[in-house]
């Protein structure tokens, strides 16, 4: 009589991974010298609660962040007045968001986009900035938080 594996088997399909997107926007008026930003926590959903700080403020604002889907950042930005786009991360609660790239300047009337930028840190906070003395009207702001 044979034996049973001593090994679970495990069976061998063909797979696909469904892609997930934690999308932000904002379409609207930026005061001068103002700015706009959004903030993702890439474990809330995902993590043991048990290991990683529960206590600690969060960093940037102390509101709980938004529920991220994935490692990958894209954003997008256009606006009427000149900008600056900010991507910038924290490892956990209690520490200080961190520039991940050098601020990115946009000119007016100019699309800029950032896609697949690897996130590395718990916490994700992208900010895009007025540079101007003059209020943006209708800007356009999005980030987007995916798993593939």
């Amino acid at each position: 009589m044979a034996q049973p594996p001593t090994v679970p088997i495990m069976a061998r399909e063909l797979t696909r991974a469904v892609p997930f997107v934690t999308p932000q926007t904002f379409i609207g008026d930026v005061v001068p010298a103002g700015n706009h930003f959004f903030e993702f926590d890439t474990l809330l959903g995902f993590a043991d609660p048990n290991l990683f700080d529960q206590v600690s403020a969060f960093p940037g604002t102390n509101a709980p962040k938004l529920a991220a889907v994935g490692p990958w950042l894209d954003a997008a930005v256009f606006g009427d007045q000149n900008t600056s786009l900010r991507v910038e991360y924290a490892i956990d609660r209690g520490d200080t968001y961190h520039a991940v790239i050098p601020d990115t300047n946009i000119l007016a009337n100019q699309f800029q986009n950032i896609s697949g930028l690897r996130i590395t840190g718990r916490f994700v906070k992208v900010t895009v900035f007025n540079l101007s003395v003059v209020a943006h009207l209708n800007l356009s702001f999005g980030a987007y938080v995916r798993s593939v």
